[in-house]
């Protein structure tokens, strides 16, 4: 009985890491299919329940194995109004998101900037506003969050990023100055 058991470990190991990438796949569609019931755009996403997600869906990237989304990248698509907290923030995996030259607005969600493989963030020309969250994902390198309305101080939480090589806080409302970054790049 044992020898038996030891012969299916393997299969049962595969059968367990296959259905966790396909849950995780899941749940990242399901975000995303929020999100953009949420956020009204202009021009139409196709994202449907019943597409393939990491094949026919706009603006976004997968992981080479397609278990995860990785990128989203919607730039001048019409996106606008506020982005509903507990949507993006639930793409773990995300690395890049773009939204630039949109007409979103409101305050940021904070478990957006976050996330924990956060590398790229662009969210220029857009009508975003309020404090920026001091919560950041010790990996971003790129921050463009030019041209919107934020306000308030800079988190000096910024001066923890030692991957940032690009940080663009143009044309907002900040009050103070930048922090002094420990490394750059």
């Amino acid at each position: 009985m044992k020898r038996h058991f030891f012969r299916a470990l393997p299969f049962l190991l595969f059968l367990f890491i296959l259905l966790r990438a396909n849950a995780d796949l899941d749940s990242d569609k399901q975000a995303l299919l929020q999100f953009a019931n949420a956020v009204p755009h202009g021009r139409k996403l196709n994202w449907t329940a019943s597409s393939p997600i990491c094949t026919s869906w706009v603006g976004i990237t997968c992981s080479q194995n397609r278990t995860r989304v990785i990128a989203l990248r919607l730039p001048g698509t019409g996106l606008f109004g506020p982005i509903p907290a507990n949507t993006l923030g639930k793409l773990d995996a995300l690395t890049a998101l773009s939204l630039r030259s949109n007409r979103l607005s409101g305050n940021f969600p904070s478990d957006v900037l976050s996330l924990p493989s956060l590398r790229i963030i662009n969210l220029q020309s857009n009508n975003l506003s309020g404090d920026l969250p001091s919560s950041l994902s010790p990996q971003l390198s790129v921050v463009d969050l030019s041209f919107n309305a934020f306000t308030g101080e800079i988190p000096p939480e910024i001066r923890n990023l030692t991957h940032l090589t690009i940080l663009n806080l143009q044309n907002n409302s900040f009050l103070g100055s930048i922090p002094i970054l420990d490394k750059l790049g």
